[in-house]
């Protein structure tokens, strides 16, 4: 449920730049604040928002335009590589010591704690 808000939001942020000829500091710097609200209402941390927008920003003013490459998907090729950076390319598994594995989870009333785990 709270990936699929914040999937929605980034989904509709990258549609707006969709179509456009060239991207400009305007678009770029209002996907950027869209993109902003989205992570923080997700729970994201600051200090991790601010590594992805900075770095997004910087490679996005100075993206090379390639031929035959709409700009926005440039756009959300900068945006992907950087999340896949900060987040990590590599599959962590769980090794649970003991059978069977306990796993905690804990969030807020209304988090759909219950909906995410299966019973």
């Amino acid at each position: 449920m709270a990936f699929d808000n914040l999937t929605n939001r980034l989904q509709d942020t990258f549609k707006n730049l969709t179509g456009k000829g060239k991207l400009t500091e305007k678009n770029i710097a209002d996907a950027l604040s869209e993109i902003r609200i989205s992570l923080l209402e997700a729970d994201v941390s600051l200090e991790v928002i601010n590594e992805l927008l900075d770095y997004t920003r910087k490679e996005a003013m100075g993206m090379k335009v390639v031929r035959d490459v709409d700009p926005s998907q440039m756009f959300i090729k900068i945006v992907n590589d950087k999340l896949v950076e900060i987040l990590g390319e590599e599959h962590q598994g769980l090794a649970f010591t003991r059978k069977p594995g306990v796993m905690m989870m804990v969030g807020l009333q209304g988090s759909v704690r219950q909906q995410v785990l299966p019973r």
